[in-house]
Parts: C-alpha cells; sequence; structure tokens
C-alpha cells in the first residue's frame, strides 16, 4: 500500500513544497499505476530546475518514514525540501514511480515481465513495465512538467533501483543529464558471477533466486534475461552508443559491505568497465562511508551529498 493520509500531512506539515499521489492509467500494463510527485515551493516550468526521478520498487519508497528501521528522522523528499528551502538545491520536481506489485511483494526491476504470477497480486496488470515507464510515463511527464525544456535530468536508483537506471542509462542513453547509483544490484556480464570458486558461475542472485521468477521466469527466460543486462548493453556497445551513454555523469558508491550488506563488487566492476570506455565516476571511492549499510539511512545520505554536488554544478 501507498503512504497513508496521516503519512503524507506529517509531510505536508515539515515541508515547504508539496507531495502528491497521482494515477497513470497505462495502456502497456492495462491498470492504474500510481506514483508520487514532489514540487518545490519555488518551481516553475518556464524556469531552470532538477527533473528528479527516484527508483527502488515500490513508488512509497523514497517517501515513506518507516520503509525501514534505519530511518530516524526524516525521507529524502523532505531532505531535499529542506535544501531547497536553504537555497542549495534549485527549484525541483521528483518523481517516484511504482514499478511493483501493489504489497510491494513481486518486483518488475523495470522490464517487460515474462513469468508468472498469482492473480492475486495486484497492481503488476501485463507486466510489460519498459513499456509503461518508457513509453508512457517519461514521455508524459516530460510533457506535463518539462514543456518547455528547461530540466536538468537526474536519476537516483538505490538497489534493484539502481539495476533499473542503469538499464535507462544504457538502453535510453544521453535521456539523463546526472545518474546516481548507491548500492546498485547491477548484473555481470552474462550473469556470470567472477567470484564464484565453483565450476557453474551462474548469478545466484539474477538465475536462481525467486525474488525475479516474475520477472524473468523460472526455470528462466534466457532471452528475457540477456535482453535487460545493461551490463551486457555496455561491453557491447558500438561507438555511437558509447558516444550517447557519455552524456549522462556517472555518480556511483557502494555500501561497505558484500554479500547481505552491499554490492560493492559489482559497483567496482561496472566502475572499472565505464572507465576503459572513458565514462568516469564523479565519485572518487566506492564505498559511500566505511561504515555503510544496504538502508534507506545510507541511501537517503548518498542522495543528499549528490544532489547537492550536482546542484552546485547547476
Amino acid at each position: 500500500m501507498g503512504l497513508s493520509a496521516q503519512q503524507i500531512l506529517e509531510h505536508h506539515q515539515q515541508m515547504h513544497g508539496k507531495l502528491h499521489m497521482h494515477h497513470f492509467k497505462s495502456r502497456a500494463l492495462g491498470t492504474r499505476k500510481p506514483y508520487y510527485v514532489y514540487q518545490s515551493a519555488n518551481w516553475n516550468p518556464t524556469e531552470p530546475f532538477l527533473l528528479i526521478w527516484l527508483f527502488r520498487g515500490h513508488e512509497r519508497e523514497w517517501v515513506n518514514f518507516r520503509e525501514d528501521s534505519s530511518r530516524l528522522e526524516s525521507t529524502a523528499i523532505q531532505d531535499l525540501d529542506a535544501l531547497n528551502i536553504r537555497k542549495i538545491v534549485p527549484p525541483a520536481i521528483a518523481i517516484m514511480p511504482g514499478l511493483t506489485s501493489t504489497n510491494n511483494w513481486v518486483p518488475s526491476g523495470g522490464v517487460n515481465m515474462v513469468g508468472e504470477w498469482k492473480p492475486t497480486m495486484k497492481g503488476l496488470g501485463s507486466g510489460r513495465f519498459w513499456d509503461y515507464l518508457t513509453g508512457e510515463l517519461m514521455p508524459y511527464v516530460e510533457s506535463t512538467y518539462n514543456p518547455h525544456g528547461k530540466a536538468t535530468k537526474a536519476g537516483f536508483g538505490f538497489s534493484l533501483g539502481g539495476f533499473t537506471l542503469q538499464l535507462l542509462s544504457m538502453r535510453v542513453p544521453g535521456y539523463f543529464d546526472h545518474a546516481a547509483l548507491y548500492d546498485g544490484l547491477f548484473p555481470w556480464p552474462s550473469h556470470q558471477d567472477p567470484r564464484l570458486e565453483s565450476e557453474d558461475h551462474t548469478d545466484r542472485v539474477f538465475a536462481k533466486s525467486p525474488i525475479f521468477d516474475a520477472a524473468f521466469g523460472s526455470p528462466r527466460n534466457t532471452k528475457a534475461m540477456d535482453k535487460w543486462n545493461a551490463t551486457d548493453i555496455l561491453m557491447t556497445a558500438g561507438d555511437e552508443w558509447l558516444e550517447q551513454i557519455r552524456r549522462t555523469r556517472f555518480w556511483i558508491n557502494s555500501a561497505a559491505g558484500d554479500g547481505s550488506t552491499g554490492n560493492i563488487d559489482r559497483a567496482r566492476f561496472l566502475i572499472t568497465e565505464f572507465e576503459r570506455r572513458g565514462i568516469h565516476n564523479h565519485l572518487r571511492r566506492v564505498p559511500f562511508d566505511d561504515h555503510a549499510r544496504h538502508d534507506w539511512h545510507w541511501n537517503d545520505a548518498f542522495f543528499n551529498k549528490v544532489i547537492t554536488r550536482i546542484s552546485a554544478e547547476y
């Protein structure tokens, strides 16, 4: 479920900007899909502003006080509002699309899903989330909030949202001026995990975790796995495609550990492959902090740091 009326009221009581839930009637999905929009108090579509896309899974995650126990005082949206009021961040619109089932049990990752799910799992519709996101919602947001073309576009992705943002940055190159990824679940090339010592190097997360059964099928649909592997797209891109990718400035950090505590090895691999192709990470080190973990507190801290850096260059 989304935020309660009381939670939205709590945001409004502590912010100068506005937070609203909207519903988009998607032909691709065959259902109405909710998304949140934050609008800073000084936003004017005829003047330059930041258009920020925030990805994870469920639309509520970036604005839910209690998404996990690590959030103690504020959400990223409240932080954005405070930075805007202090004139550290320019006028902004933030879009938070929902890319999961209504109950947040089944993620899509933003791809056109090829697996199966129970008929009682609401909010997935046809499962064609890539068609919904890139063919419907993003064009609608552009025409509604950026009709004069004044926006600098920044995407932020946390965890599986990092997978979605990496995919968007590779398949729709140059759309984002900035792509900021915290502890992203980046796929290995051909989904072969080089860290595994066994003869079978298949990535246990993408190939075998039940969380991806709906998105990629069970057993896995190898054509779908290949199609949505953003790392493979990078590594096979020609010069003209790479030139388009280079139009985006990348900001990549991870948590301090791996396994259950982060995706530092995946981030290091992606950054290395970027550098080989003249695509630079605009953050000096890979872990955000020596104590950073895979949770909302540290992701929000990453968001604050990067949105401030982006705004200083604005």
